[in-house]
């Protein structure tokens, strides 16, 4: 019987907090993100021990350990991580109305994932797997160079039987401009 492919998921994770119920001054840190998040559920729902695999950059910070940590909680295959000296991961916070409408703050700008793709052994970390997940956030984040040669890599991936999956989540604040946006979504 034929085994599921290994997937990589590629972007972004950070920690998010959420405010404790019933408190305004105390809040729940957890490693979070969407790319994150999808890598998890893959994982737990393969039945396999290494159908996700987590590419991103990370600091070399204890919030960033936080992240490899539930990584390896949820048997995520982390060789696809690369720390970045003296930086650090993202970070947003959930603030919630009592009728339940969620918003969202981030501080992100010095986030490492923004340099993914500028380093040979992001690419190196995608081989191997059968199917690769990109976000509409993780273009946005990552510098024009690197969306240039991740998109160089995607043209040969594909020829080479990579199946590309695309999350177009959009974040307009991420985005230089709208037009750039569409041009790359």
């Amino acid at each position: 019987m034929p085994t599921r492919p290994r997937a990589a998921f590629v972007g972004e994770a950070m920690i998010e907090l959420t405010a404790m119920d019933g408190t305004r001054d105390a809040a729940r840190l957890r490693p979070a993100g969407d790319v994150l998040n999808s890598a998890v559920y893959f994982q737990r729902a393969s039945g396999r021990n290494d159908a996700a695999r987590f590419v991103t950059v990370l600091g070399d910070d204890p919030f960033s350990d936080r992240i490899i940590d539930l990584a390896a909680e949820e048997a995520v295959e982390a060789s696809g991580i690369r720390r970045a000296e003296g930086r650090s991961c993202g970070l947003y916070a959930v603030s919630t109305t009592p009728e339940g409408e969620r918003s969202f703050s981030y501080w992100r700008s010095a986030s490492a994932a923004r340099s993914l793709f500028a380093d040979p052994r992001d690419f190196e970390a995608l081989l191997g797997c059968d199917v690769v997940l990109i976000t509409g956030i993780t273009l946005a984040i990552i510098q024009p160079e690197a969306r240039r040669a991740l998109l160089e890599w995607a043209e040969k991936a594909r020829t080479d039987g990579v199946r590309l999956a695309f999350d177009s989540n959009f974040r307009p604040a991420l985005w230089e401009d709208l037009q750039t946006a569409r041009d790359w979504t």
